[in-house]
This record gives structure tokens, C-alpha cells and sequence, in this order.
């Protein structure tokens, strides 16, 4: 199982739900140069406490995400981390008039980190056209030529000329070219048939954020048809599935500390919805008088108890968070986990602070003790754990203050020990987890 941080970097001081466009006289610069500083040393934090990959985005004219340019975050991890993955997820090649400028970038990235970006492709909700007044009709038909043009760029060690419907270029050489041969693996989350048919032909891994446990699993079922028709069969790194997550001593101490940050994300954040459906004459459903299922409301209409119901968030104890991944029908299919999960247990100081046993045995030993304390196979299963990739969200964070015993913290990874989430509180963030 890996681990991926996703950081949509959203601006924190809202007073009233975003309504897009949002007047940038909301926003204060002052404030959000310490947005960003936090954020980066968030990001450090990842890398310190043994995540996978930081993964970031492109947003443009709304506060939801302040990252117009995940290119220049990026650069800056490449600069401020030394081993961990930069997942771009993504860039939105529709919306650039040159994606020879865009394939330039993401190779200095590549070469800048020593190989560690993950190149994200994603055709991006309407509010990002509308940004740009680039039509919404060409918007997959503009993302493939891109990517097309993209990767030949990365690829090609001759000059060559490309003649396009939507990019016309004399001579394409670029310099640098990247590291990871023949280049960096590419991502394309897609919820539709249509993205969903993009990525299985081109065989690349696909996402699901903000969606139910039952909708998530028929987004990854038509993935593997689709992909079935083109000849080959995804693996569970194929796919990546987003979930906020918040983790603290008691599931009532969970839900007061994580429950306004979530209903900021929903009900203020990605309301800006209610303003792009507006600008395109779209108008949302009448609400229904019973609510089965997450995917009967707007996003910005969702609230705490329905998300934990559905499965979007997992907020509670330890024990409650570890149940809810292993819970069975969580996934996309009824194979159990192969082995048991271990467990999870802080970095060297912090145990000898937080555990006072630990400094008289030993991190060494303290190791081998809890090898031997791992419990058997775990006789619930989660099938997304073997097919698909959980981005868990928002913070998956072990408070300073916990009093159980290392042996008592389950690990979600499922390869090795490896510390605990950052102790610092985090604010917007998600995670990601595949297996």
C-alpha cells in the first residue's frame, strides 16, 4: 500500500461560501504568503514522516486551490525534499497554448528531482475553461492532442515538425529531456465514460475523488472493462481513490476537531459550483425528499454524517479508521488482504518522548517486539486494499498526545514499519493511499 499526500493548498479565510468567479479583493496577500510557507513545510513533513508521493494540482480563479501553476510548487519540492515522489496531478493540458512549454517544464522538473515526478493529465471541471474562455467542447479533444504532442516531445531524439487540429509547430526539440526513461509515468483521474475510455486505451492509472463507496466502485469496474476491450488488465496501482481522513483519540474527539474543517471543504470551498452552474445557464436538481446515497446531492451540499455513511471521510480512533479500510464491501472486489497489516509507530524520538518504555529497549528492539505482536490475518477484508488505491484526504494525523502503546497504532501501509503522520494539525489536506 502506498501513501500519497494531496495538498489542494485552498485559501483557509473564507467568511461566506465561495461563488464563483470570487472576487480576488477576498483574498489578502499578506496572509497568503504564510498559506503558502505552511504549506511547504506541511509538504517537508510528508517526506520526514514516510509518505510516498505529495501530490498537487492545477486550479485557476476560485479559492478552493491556490496553485494556478502546480509547476512552480513543484519546483519548489524539488528543492525542499530529497526522496519522495511530486505528483502533478495534474497539469491541464487543454489550457495550454503551448504544450511544448508544458512537456519543457515537467522535463526540468523531472531532472530537477532526480526522476521523482509523476506527471498528472487531467481534462479539469468547467470552471477552469471558463477561467480561460477556452470552449468546453474542445476541452478532451484539446487535452489527447496535447498529450500526444507532450510525450513525443519527451521521446523524440530528433527535431520534428507537428501539424495538429488545435497546435501547429515547424520544429519541436526540447531541452532538457527527462530523466526517467522513456518518461515520467503519467495519471489521468476521470469519472465519465469518456475519460475513462482515454485512460484505459492509453493504459495509464485513473482516479476517483468525492465519490461514494458504490459509485468509486463502478468508476473502477467500467475502468477494468474498458481496459479489458483494449487488451490488458489494470493492477491495483491502476488505481486511486481520494478520502478525507482524521484520526484522534476518541471517534468524539475526532468528529469536534475534523467536522468544521470538512464542512469549510464542502460547503464553502467547493461551493463555487452554484456560481459556474450559473454562468452556464445550468441550474442544480430540486433535492430529492430521501437521500440514499452521497451522489443524490451537490458536493457543496454534504455534511458530516453523510459523508462518514458513504465512505468520503473516515474520521475517528485509530481502531474506527483501520475497520472502515478493512471494512468489507468498502472496495471494488471480495478478495481479502493477503497478509496482515502492521503496525504503524512513530520516529525514533518521538517514541522515547511519548512512549517511556522505548528508552530502555531501544528503537532495535523495540522493533522486534512489535514484529512479534503482530496479529494474525486480519479476517475482514477490504478489496480495494488489493485493487485500488486509496488517496486518503484531508489530515490523517496522530495527535502528540495519544497514550496507547506503538503495538496499539495499525499501520495502513502494509509493506513496512514507517513513522506516524506529522503531529502538526493539518488544514486542507488529502491523502492518498494505493496499494
Amino acid at each position: 500500500m502506498q501513501v500519497y499526500a494531496f495538498d489542494l493548498m485552498p485559501w483557509p479565510h473564507l467568511a461566506e461560501a465561495s461563488y464563483y468567479p470570487d472576487a480576488n479583493r477576498l483574498y489578502d496577500p499578506a496572509l497568503g504568503r504564510q498559506v503558502y510557507d505552511e504549506h511547504f513545510r506541511q509538504m517537508e513533513l510528508y517526506e520526514e514522516h514516510g509518505y510516498d508521493a505529495i501530490c498537487i494540482n492545477e486550479h485557476h480563479a476560485k479559492p478552493y486551490g491556490l496553485m494556478p501553476s502546480p509547476n512552480l510548487i513543484a519546483a519548489v519540492l524539488t528543492q525542499r525534499t530529497k526522496r519522495i515522489k511530486i505528483g502533478i496531478f495534474g497539469n491541464l493540458p487543454a489550457l495550454h497554448a503551448h504544450p511544448v512549454r508544458l512537456a519543457e517544464e515537467v522535463a526540468m522538473l523531472d531532472v530537477m528531482s532526480g526522476g521523482r515526478v509523476i506527471s498528472g493529465f487531467v481534462r479539469g471541471v468547467p470552471q477552469e475553461f471558463l477561467a480561460y474562455s477556452i470552449p468546453l467542447a474542445d476541452a478532451r479533444a484539446r487535452m489527447t492532442e496535447a498529450w500526444d504532442l507532450v510525450v513525443k516531445a519527451w521521446t523524440e531524439r530528433e527535431p520534428f515538425a507537428w501539424r495538429g487540429t488545435y497546435f501547429d509547430y515547424e520544429r519541436v526539440s526540447i531541452w532538457p529531456r527527462p530523466l526517467q526513461q522513456p518518461h515520467p509515468p503519467i495519471l489521468l483521474p476521470a469519472d465519465s465514460d469518456e475519460g475513462l475510455e482515454i485512460a484505459a486505451s492509453r493504459r495509464v492509472p485513473t482516479g476517483s475523488a468525492y465519490r461514494s463507496v458504490g459509485r468509486a466502485r463502478a468508476v473502477f469496474d467500467r475502468y477494468r472493462e474498458l481496459a479489458r476491450k483494449h487488451g490488458w488488465t489494470p493492477g491495483p496501482e491502476h488505481c486511486h481513490l481520494v478520502r478525507h481522513v482524521y484520526v484522534a483519540e476518541t471517534n468524539a474527539r475526532a468528529r469536534e476537531e475534523a467536522e468544521p474543517h470538512l464542512d469549510y471543504f464542502w460547503q464553502k470551498l467547493l461551493s463555487y459550483h452554484r456560481g459556474s452552474m450559473a454562468l452556464m445557464g445550468q441550474s442544480p436538481p430540486p433535492r430529492p425528499a430521501r437521500i440514499e446515497k452521497a451522489e443524490d446531492l451537490p458536493l457543496y451540499e454534504f455534511d458530516f454524517d453523510l459523508c462518514q455513511k458513504e465512505g468520503l471521510s473516515i474520521v475517528g480512533d485509530p481502531d474506527y479508521v483501520v475497520r472502515e479500510i478493512q471494512r468489507p464491501g468498502a472496495g471494488a472486489r471480495g478478495r481479502r488482504p493477503r497478509r496482515p497489516l502492521p503496525v504503524r509507530f512513530p520516529s525514533a524520538r518521538a517514541r522515547r518522548e511519548e512512549h517511556p518504555a522505548l528508552r530502555r529497549e531501544g528503537p532495535a528492539r523495540a522493533q522486534a517486539r512489535l514484529k512479534r505482536a503482530t496479529p494474525g490475518p486480519d479476517p475482514i477484508g477490504n478489496p480495494d486494499l488489493q485493487n485500488a488505491s486509496l488517496p486518503i484526504g484531508f489530515a490523517l494525523v496522530a495527535r502528540r498526545d495519544l497514550r496507547r502503546r506503538p503495538a496499539e497504532y495499525p499501520d495502513i501501509r502494509g509493506d513496512r514499519p514507517r513513522p506516524c503522520h506529522p503531529r502538526e494539525r493539518c488544514s486542507g489536506s488529502r491523502y492518498s493511499v494505493s496499494r
